[in-house]
């Protein structure tokens, strides 16, 4: 049996690094911070790394950033960000369409501990204590 991860991000990436300083220093912190010692902390750092990564896109593609509500302009939360990610990287590429269900589902629609409603939680709710396992999956 393998042993799982202690930090909150593994050592080696899937993915190519950050084209952005803060998206880079919250990679290498989130290599170094242990989610038993750590669990709060880890939390923000997940969370901050995907409003970041989220925001560079949004940016980087020149989405939308504001909804209507109530017929007046509003800036849109994070998961209507996350979503407005997928549905643009779906009208670009349909291929990953499959693998972004899962983090519609887990990260976006809330059906995890890990969603963006869950990391909130940590940080601001009374009761809400992130574990290893929440977080591991939240950064897989």
């Amino acid at each position: 049996m393998s042993q799982q991860r202690l930090t909150l991000a593994p050592k080696r990436f899937t993915f190519r690094n950050q084209d952005f300083e803060k998206g880079n220093q919250l990679l290498r912190e989130a290599q170094t911070l242990n989610m038993e010692k750590k669990p709060f902390s880890s939390a923000m750092v997940l969370r901050a790394f995907i409003e970041l990564t989220l925001e560079k896109y949004v940016e980087n593609n020149k989405l939308n950033r504001v909804e209507q509500k109530n017929g007046k302009p509003s800036l849109q939360t994070l998961p209507q960000k996350a979503e407005a990610v997928i549905q643009h990287m779906t009208r670009k590429n349909p291929a990953p369409n499959k693998a972004l269900h899962a983090f519609r589902r887990g990260v976006i629609e809330g059906k995890n501990s890990a969603s963006i409603q869950s990391l909130n939680d940590f940080v601001h709710g009374k009761h809400a204590i992130p574990t290893p396992a929440d977080l591991r999956a939240g950064w897989e």
